[in-house]
């Protein structure tokens, strides 16, 4: 066993070590400056000070300059702050790794479209790891999914994808009977990371639509969207079929919102009288979080965001709803509530005493033997909303 005064002095030594180190190996904070090639994170002359954020513990602020460009995970930094500078994610694998990440209002976070290759391990998505994330600015994949199909004879990109005018499928259907035209729901309810598939196409010049893209966050701590956070399939108003919706997907411990905005809706088609293309099916949103952790912070301040997954709308051929999984029912408290479509999926969640229910923008399906004890009169707006209790797909 080793004596104390060991363990002391090795301990010194090690102090006298660190002490040492030179600068280059200690945490800073880097400033993006375009000075070098002026999109590429890693290389060292866009850095100020030259070299960049390539260690452990350093700091990233990015308010100038840009598109950035990120095609490989960074080191786990201290805090990466985004301000008015647009950041894209390339590859799949592709990490934003910091303890505290930061997009203040005017930043944008994209990838890459996934348009290049059908595998997911040779695409694209956003994915940060950390431990709390606040974002004021947004996060937009819309359309940058799998690829729609070129004209009627093919089939669009992704798992979902159709063919013939049909809409995308991913967490909802296309709808485009018959059922050879429409890929089939995929992927998971509850941890979606799935790009979005593409729409049916028809002629020449009438592509189907994109899918939506995938976000990924792993925050171990609070996540707070106060902003934007969109994977919606791409519109098409002609004749061809609309992209799904893409996937959201964050776990965390808590999360919190005022009037913060989640959505993955499939892409609209066929506005106008004439046009034949069917909307796409919605995506996949998931919020993760511990259900004790996420209780204390409701009690004092519910989050309000604005969350929606609904099927894209074309005339008398709307995509159908995707899917809305929620830990617990906390989201859903005893209070005035405005929906705007999707397919409910809860556990646990058997019986519910709103003020009042709103459903506007589209289809709401409730899980089935769902109690509800509404007080005030149930409304469902003019545009396009309605309310199913068992899965129709």
């Amino acid at each position: 066993m080793r004596s104390r005064t060991s363990s002391l002095v090795g301990l010194r030594l090690a102090l006298i070590l660190l002490a040492g180190l030179p600068a280059a190996a200690r945490a800073t904070d880097y400033t993006w400056n375009a000075g070098g090639d002026r999109t590429n994170w890693f290389d060292p002359n866009n850095w100020s000070p030259a070299g960049g954020p390539v260690n452990a513990g350093d700091g990233a602020i990015l308010n100038t300059g840009g598109p950035v460009l990120l095609t490989n995970s960074t080191p786990v930094l201290a805090s990466v702050v985004v301000s008015g500078v647009t950041l894209t994610f390339s590859n799949w694998p592709t990490a934003l790794q910091a303890t505290n990440v930061i997009l203040q209002p005017g930043s944008i976070l994209n990838h890459s479209a996934c348009d290049t290759n059908a595998l997911s391990s040779n695409t694209n998505r956003v994915l940060i790891v950390c431990s709390n994330l606040t974002a004021l600015g947004s996060i937009t994949v819309d359309a940058l999914g799998y690829r729609g199909a070129v004209n009627a004879a093919v089939w669009g990109q992704g798992p979902g994808a159709a063919r013939d005018e049909s809409g995308g499928s991913y967490g909802g259907s296309g709808r485009q009977p018959p059922a050879a035209s429409t890929g089939p729901i995929y992927g998971s309810t509850n941890a979606p990371i799935d790009p979005g598939s593409g729409g049916g196409g028809r002629a020449a010049g009438e592509q189907g639509g994109h899918g939506g893209g995938a976000v990924c966050i792993n925050a171990s701590g609070h996540v707070l969207v106060n902003g934007t956070i969109s994977a919606n399939g791409a519109d098409k108003n002609n004749n061809a079929g609309g992209g799904s919706g893409g996937s959201v997907y964050i776990a965390c411990r808590t999360f919190a919102s005022t009037n913060g905005t989640l959505r993955a809706k499939g892409g609209t088609s066929g506005q106008t009288t004439g046009h034949t293309g069917w909307g796409g099916g919605g995506g996949r949103i998931a919020l993760v979080y511990d259900a004790a952790a996420q209780s204390n912070l409701t009690a004092s301040a519910a989050p309000t965001p604005d969350i929606y997954a609904g099927g894209g709308w074309a005339l008398n051929r709307s995509g159908r709803p995707g899917t809305l999984f929620f830990t617990d029912a906390g989201f859903y408290p005893s209070a005035d509530l405005t929906l705007k479509g999707g397919e409910l999926v809860i556990p646990g969640f058997s019986t519910w005493a709103p003020g009042s229910i709103t459903v506007n923008g589209g289809v709401v399906i409730f899980p089935a033997g769902l109690q509800i004890q509404v007080t005030n009169p149930v409304s469902i707006g003019r545009n396009r909303g309605g309310i199913e209790t068992t899965k129709a797909d």
